[in-house]
């Protein structure tokens, strides 16, 4: 913290201060833009669908597809209740370089939800350099492909930007659907099983392991 001696000239410390204020506004307008470009250079898009960071504003979005029970539980979370809850997700669990909204271009809206963790956070046994791909998107958009076509959004920028060495994802033994997306991208079933006694239900129900193979 940059101080102003007491014994300085009253116009000495005014200029001082007018100093240390003017550096604190060009560092927060440069940390400004470079949060802009960084949010630019991590859009990634096709035709139909647009994926970019969560905003404060997709609240009501979130919560009008994330309180379907039958999203919720299919992934290993509970249903949200309330918007302010979906608000408050967005803000403590979206809320960093590893999460993306998949946004349809026609509406604009905001209508699930893709990402990957890394060795730290991933749900299943995973290597240093290796991350785990998942994914959901709202009950209306099923069987459209949609989560395909993020998927495979998803794994160029891990492939190609993060160049992790192994890409994984998993899936509930009940939710075979997101299985064959897992297919449909290049993914294979290892034959594992693991139990993620921390996702809702995963005390309960195995998820099936599968890996990237390009």
């Amino acid at each position: 913290m940059v101080q102003v001696r007491a014994e300085g000239l009253k116009g000495q410390k005014q200029h001082a201060l007018k100093g240390r204020v003017g550096k604190t506004c060009e560092s927060s307008v440069d940390n400004k833009i470079k949060n802009e470009e960084f949010h630019r250079n991590n859009l990634m898009e096709t035709e139909r669908i647009l994926l970019r960071y969560w905003q404060k504003s997709d609240a009501e979005a979130l919560f009008k597809y994330a309180s379907d029970p039958d999203v919720g539980p299919r992934a290993g979370w509970p249903a949200h209740k309330s918007v302010e809850e979906s608000r408050e997700i967005i803000r403590t669990f979206f809320h960093n370089e590893t999460t993306w909204a998949i946004v349809l271009k026609e509406t604009g809206e905001a209508i699930g939800c893709i990402g990957y963790y890394t060795h730290e956070t991933s749900n299943i046994p995973i290597g240093e350099n290796d991350c785990e791909v998942g994914y959901w998107v709202g009950k209306p958009f099923w069987n459209q492909g949609i989560c395909t076509e993020a998927l495979k959004l998803m794994l160029d920028y891990c492939i190609n930007e993060k160049h992790f060495e192994n890409i994984w994802a998993d899936h509930f033994t009940g939710n075979p659907a997101s299985g064959r997306v897992m297919e449909k991208c290049g993914f294979s079933d290892t034959g594992m099983l693991n139990r993620c006694s921390q996702l809702v239900g995963g005390d309960k129900e195995m998820v099936k392991v599968f890996k990237y193979n390009g």
